[in-house]
């Protein structure tokens, strides 16, 4: 586990900006879903309500951290869990209470298709928890199972490698979660498993040929998500929540949300452990919302050369010393 004070930060000087100004841009249609294993490359289609929806859980980075949760030889199903400890177990990520109206694509369960899980409760809702078909799959009720909300369009055989995966039973989740690098059986032992033995998911929307950013703030979160080389500790993704903004900004590292990073990116934050300072190069804030169906994005706030300073180890506080002024 990282060993930067527990974990790093968390929204900084995200609330020191006036607010975007930009108008909204559609977002594109391509959602890459990064694994230790490889990239599997996601097409949503567009003018649903639902599917704009899981694209904000996407933008928003919702699904970042999670993991794969359920692998069958004709399914993976994912979105429903983090996971902090062997003790704690399977922690739910995105409680029903996000549930949305059911928009019905009437598209078959084809093979390559991804699909939103029906609320279980109320089958008229969607959660945001989706299942991937490795195989046509026509046994599907069109009344209580899944909504066709995209394909695959790149990285099958990163689907289906998931698949040949060795499994375990893990209380709360499933009795079939594919695992890396374990050799403790089908069944669990503390002393051996980790959090780096389960397919962590990061989620990445496709903006005209961009991926998001690599450190961004999502204005109705209050949450900075970064992207961090930490030298010799590693490559991590952690998510931070802002403690205060006046008179000083200090963040807290969120201790759950951190996981292996498996890319190295040009403008990732750096982190000193000779001086505890993280070193954020660019932080991007933007908006989202779901208008008509569609997602809608502004981009246009950012600051650059944030310096934040370890101040309290105990609880991975970091306290903001300098920024340059937001780009706007």
């Amino acid at each position: 586990m990282l060993q930067l004070p527990k974990r790093l930060f968390n929204a900084a000087a995200v609330c020191m900006v006036p607010f975007l100004t930009a108008l909204p841009v559609e977002a594109a249609s391509l959602i890459d879903v990064h694994t230790p294993l490889g990239t599997i490359r996601i097409e949503v289609f567009e003018d649903q309500a639902s599917t704009a929806y899981f694209q904000r859980r996407v933008l928003v980075g919702d699904y970042d951290s999670t993991f794969i949760h359920y692998a069958d030889s004709s399914t993976l199903a994912g979105g429903s869990f983090f996971y902090k400890s062997c003790t704690a177990g399977p922690l739910e990520a995105l409680p029903y209470a996000v549930s949305i109206p059911v928009v019905d694509s009437g598209l078959a369960h084809s093979a390559g298709t991804v699909a939103l899980l029906r609320d279980s409760y109320n089958p008229d809702f969607l959660t945001t928890d989706w299942v991937i078909n490795l195989e046509d799959n026509n046994s599907v009720d069109p009344v209580t199972g899944p909504v066709v909300i995209g394909e695959i369009v790149e990285g099958f055989e990163v689907a289906a490698a998931i698949v040949n995966l060795p499994t375990v039973s893990l209380d709360g989740a499933s009795t079939s979660v594919p695992t890396i690098q374990y050799e403790g059986g089908s069944e669990i032992s503390c002393d051996a498993f980790s959090q780096n033995n389960l397919v962590l998911v990061d989620m990445d929307e496709i903006f005209h040929d961009n991926t998001r950013p690599t450190n961004f703030v999502h204005s109705g979160s209050d949450q900075v998500r970064l992207k961090i080389d930490a030298k010799d500790l590693g490559l991590w993704n952690i998510t931070f929540s802002l403690l205060s903004t006046d008179p000083t900004v200090v963040i807290q590292a969120i201790p759950e949300s951190s996981y292996t990073e498996y890319e190295i990116y040009s403008d990732m934050t750096s982190y000193d452990a000779a001086t505890e300072t993280l070193i954020i190069p660019e932080l991007v804030i933007y908006e989202s919302d779901v208008i008509e169906g569609r997602l809608v994005v502004n981009t246009n706030v950012r600051f650059t050369n944030l310096v934040l300073r370890l101040t309290d180890r105990e609880s991975m506080q970091f306290t903001l010393e300098s920024l340059d002024t937001a780009e706007q």
